[in-house]
């Protein structure tokens, strides 16, 4: 087995409980002008409240960026967007309930976990949902009482997942993982 070298430490987690959430927009310079800001848990662009309930800081890189939020029923929402000329496209759902988190963006794609069945799973999707997403980790696992089950593939322990190369790569509770998502 290759090492790798673990996935860096969150910044975006605030301890402390805050409200405003940090946005991060230094790997997407097409996000730049559009005055995006995380103020009260909330996305706004502008004066435009994008979303509401965030459940972690939104995610940019390029000219696509999603964010994670408690979603209309309180299960759970993954919205993206993408800038095209200058000016910020409809939000596009990429997925509803199983409460997605660990965002990670990277050009067209999309990356997340979310637990619909009540065992965290790690998806891909693309960023304007013109394709169905996919489960890539703990794929019809039964849901065993007090126990993982054979074969689960813990999510990331702390932090996002992270796009490198042809693999989605985290750091688990018991050190790194990665899964290939192409």
């Amino acid at each position: 087995a290759a090492c790798t070298s673990p996935v860096p430490e969150p910044t975006d987690v605030d301890p402390a409980g805050e409200t405003d959430l940090p946005w991060r927009q230094e790997d997407s310079p097409a996000l730049t002008s559009l005055g995006l800001h995380t103020e009260e848990r909330a996305l706004w662009s502008g004066r435009e409240r994008l979303v509401n309930d965030l459940t972690e800081a939104p995610i940019a890189q390029g000219a696509s960026f999603c964010a994670a939020s408690e979603g209309v029923s309180g299960e759970g929402r993954l919205e993206c967007w993408v800038v095209r000329q200058g000016a910020l496209g409809k939000p596009n759902v990429i997925a509803t309930g199983g409460r997605p988190d660990r965002v990670a963006v990277a050009d067209d794609r999309v990356a997340w976990v979310a637990s619909p069945s009540g065992i965290p799973q790690v998806f891909v999707g693309r960023v304007d949902a013109s394709e169905p997403a996919r489960p890539l980790t703990n794929v019809d696992l039964p849901r065993p009482d007090g126990a993982a089950p054979p074969g689960f593939t813990p999510p990331p322990h702390r932090g996002r997942l992270h796009f490198d190369g042809d693999l989605l790569r985290w750091q688990g509770p018991h050190g790194p993982e990665a899964v290939a998502w192409r």
